[in-house]
């Protein structure tokens, strides 16, 4: 675990450097992250705790996930966010819910691959996504990635 922080701070810092962003001794970046109850959140505390140990300090923003991630770096409360890679590819493109591209963005690392899974009681007998209709379904926060593909997901299947 030590090394896989320790590499992706070492890139998160050559980023920066290459980026030319400027950084003095006494300011810090913000990270925008997810619900704290979430798993961004806590990924963005360790970038945070890795960082710091190198003098470089990030504050980390709780948030509702990667839609609003893309509006905190647009309206710059945020320096860096975790988001969706599809959420980022519809932000920079200006596709689906992004009426305008984001062309101010930039991938920098891409953390992980983010599976869906649908999970149903057993005594449900839900056995298609199609199932789901007239149904109450828990689809995550406003804002957050979750929902963007919950809402794609229980479209696509009518």
């Amino acid at each position: 675990m030590k090394k896989s922080k320790d590499c992706i701070f070492v890139i998160f810092l050559f980023v920066i450097v290459i980026s030319g962003m400027s950084y003095a001794e006494d300011s810090f970046l913000t990270l925008a992250t997810g619900s704290e109850r979430g798993v961004y959140y806590p990924i963005g505390q360790g970038i945070c705790e890795v960082a710091a140990k190198q003098g470089l300090y990030i504050k980390v923003i709780p948030s509702q996930g990667s839609i609003e991630n893309i509006k905190l770096l647009e309206s710059k409360q945020a320096d860096i966010a975790l988001v969706q890679s599809d959420v980022a590819f519809y932000a920079y493109n200006g596709m689906n819910i992004f009426n305008r591209p984001f062309h101010n963005i930039s991938a920098i690392l891409s953390l992980y691959t983010e599976s869906i899974q649908i999970l149903v009681r057993n005594s449900l007998w839900l056995k298609k996504i199609k199932d789901f209709k007239g149904k109450r379904v828990a689809i995550g926060p406003e804002g957050s990635g979750t929902q963007f593909n919950a809402g794609a997901i229980l479209e696509a299947a009518g």
